[in-house]
């Protein structure tokens, strides 16, 4: 096989590339890598692209003339150095996902889950307080619409209130992290 030389990009993550671009780099036939990928020995991202640093991985399978000169041994040490390969590239793929993470935290981009949360449940507490203080409003233009007595109407509506508000329930932060 030529050497290969595989393009890192500026922010750490290697070139994905198509399995037919992965082909035509690599002089071989497109099924090759198809049969690499059905064994194992190239793995894709999660993306469906092909890491360009695999180019330059023992990932062929020998040809017979290769493996009835080899013998058993030296196969084994190919299929050890295909799964070290396939390890390395699994590793180098999380550090530069964490890598992502990290620069998109720096560029303001994500938001922690502690701040999402209280967001969240002070909105929930606005909202809640906002459904209960709706009967003292509006009891009494209810009343005076309908020529009844205010009292009645107001305890009537705030137990209905209070009630669709139980109905509801409380959000708990175990309940949102499960899905």
């Amino acid at each position: 096989m030529s050497a290969v030389v595989s393009t890192v990009r500026t922010d750490g993550t290697s070139e994905r590339l198509s399995a037919r671009e992965f082909a035509r780099r690599a002089h071989c036939d497109e099924r090759q890598i198809r049969r690499a990928l059905a064994r194992g020995v190239l793995v894709r991202g999660e993306d469906g692209l092909l890491d360009a640093r695999q180019l330059a991985s023992a990932w062929r399978k020998p040809s017979a003339r290769e493996s009835s000169t080899r013998g058993r041994t030296n196969d084994r040490h190919v299929a050890q150095a295909n799964a070290l390969a396939a390890a390395l590239l699994r590793r180098e793929l999380a550090a530069a996902g964490l890598r992502e993470l990290e620069l998109a935290q720096k560029a303001g981009k994500l938001i922690e889950l502690e701040v999402v949360e209280r967001l969240f449940f002070d909105a929930a507490r606005g909202w809640r307080n906002a459904w209960l203080n709706w009967p003292a409003r509006i009891a009494p233009l209810l009343a005076a619409e309908l020529g009844l007595d205010p009292t009645p109407v107001l305890h009537l509506l705030t137990e209905h209130v209070h009630a669709h508000c139980e109905s509801l329930g409380e959000p708990h932060a175990e309940q949102l992290r499960e899905d």
